[in-house]
């Protein structure tokens, strides 16, 4: 009876040592993919983008990735691109009164210091931000935010 006991106990330690070594290996894995993260947040994202690209960086862990999704739908119903408004008598241009986007890029991030983060930039020459939620304490109103775009990318096609 006593042996039985010893060895259940020794089998628990065991058990134990073995899940305290696959805890450490996650959570080294996870500090190295944090690490990696914020390398990769932190690096100038805009920096080789093409023009009239929008680029939608939300926090992952508060689970914005639906909502961002969902601006990225209507910004791209709101400013389809050239080549798919033209028609066979008239060529694309870039200059138009609606204007169009190239690209829309989602950037999810989940380092500690990007927590709550919601931000819609454009670039254009030079990344401008549109909306930051942190700064204007909500989200983007759809209609604001396509108001803003459409005068920035008048502005820009002025030049």
């Amino acid at each position: 009876m006593a042996t039985t006991r010893y060895i259940g106990r020794e089998r628990d330690h065991h058990r134990e040592a073995i899940l305290r070594q696959k805890q450490t290996v996650r959570d080294d894995e996870e500090d190295a993919y944090s690490r990696a993260r914020l390398a990769v947040s932190s690096a100038p994202l805009c920096q080789s983008l093409p023009d009239f690209t929008v680029v939608i960086e939300f926090c992952n862990r508060s689970k914005w990735l639906h909502r961002a999704i969902w601006i990225q739908t209507e910004l791209f119903l709101s400013f389809p691109k050239a080549s798919t408004r033209s028609t066979i008598e008239e060529p694309p241009t870039k200059a138009s009164s609606e204007g169009f986007i190239e690209a829309i890029m989602l950037h999810p991030q989940s380092a500690s210091d990007t927590a709550g983060r919601f931000r819609v930039l454009l670039h254009l020459g030079e990344t401008k931000t549109i909306w930051d939620r942190q700064i204007r304490g909500s989200f983007p109103d759809l209609k604001e935010l396509k108001q803003i775009m459409r005068s920035l990318i008048a502005d820009y096609e002025k030049c």
